[in-house]
């Protein structure tokens, strides 16, 4: 028979795995959004100094090729081209820029943190399901194949994905803190518990 110990050792073997591969992964998502934050910062500064006269002589010239390309199309639809005044374009490039800058106004050491901890809340908060439906599946039906068990759980999540998926991200990202921590004290005091009683027996 299986030590209870090693149903939590198990875990905590599957959460490390979920922190390395998600520290990678947020590394490079942190990589990506810095690029995309240092983007709409430079396009704020050009649009600030382009002078409006300048700024309406590039959208005229703009609308003149398109106006051509579409000339060309012989699909004889009609496509509705927007333009923004130097105004509006500013307004809109300074959001997302500030939108960004709220994520990178903190410590790079803690802009890492935030995105690993993100991605591995995502994977944690699926992990969490499968646990918590397993046990419930084994108060309600205690002699039920693991096969079986695993399989409608699934298929239980698959049909319900679109209602599950955002609830478990938002448990993860929020519970993977105490779950993991839950997982260690468990793992510690069933461990203890588990060679003491070989001890014990031993003597």
């Amino acid at each position: 028979m299986e030590l209870e110990s090693n149903k939590y050792k198990k875990r905590l073997i599957i959460i490390c795995i979920i922190m390395i591969i998600s520290i990678i992964l947020g590394q490079v998502a942190k990589t990506q959004t810095k690029k995309e934050s240092d983007y709409f910062q430079n396009l704020v500064e050009i649009i600030q100094a382009t002078p409006e006269e300048e700024y309406n002589n590039a959208i005229t010239e703009s609308s003149e090729n398109e106006t051509t390309t579409e000339d060309q199309n012989t699909t004889g639809e009609e496509t509705e081209n927007q333009h923004y005044t130097k105004a509006e374009a500013l307004q809109i490039a300074q959001t997302i820029s500030d939108e960004y800058m709220r994520i990178f106004k903190y410590p790079d050491a803690v802009v890492t943190i935030l995105f690993t901890l993100a991605l591995s809340g995502s994977i944690i908060g699926i992990m969490m399901y499968f646990i918590f439906t397993g046990w419930i599946l084994n108060k309600i039906w205690p002699d039920i194949k693991k096969w079986l068990s695993v399989l409608m759980r699934i298929l239980a999540f698959i049909i319900l994905f679109y209602v599950l998926y955002y609830i478990l991200i938002l448990i993860g990202i929020y519970g993977q803190i105490p779950f993991i921590i839950y997982t260690i004290y468990k793992y510690i005091k069933l461990k203890k518990s588990e060679d003491k009683d070989d001890v014990i027996q031993t003597k």
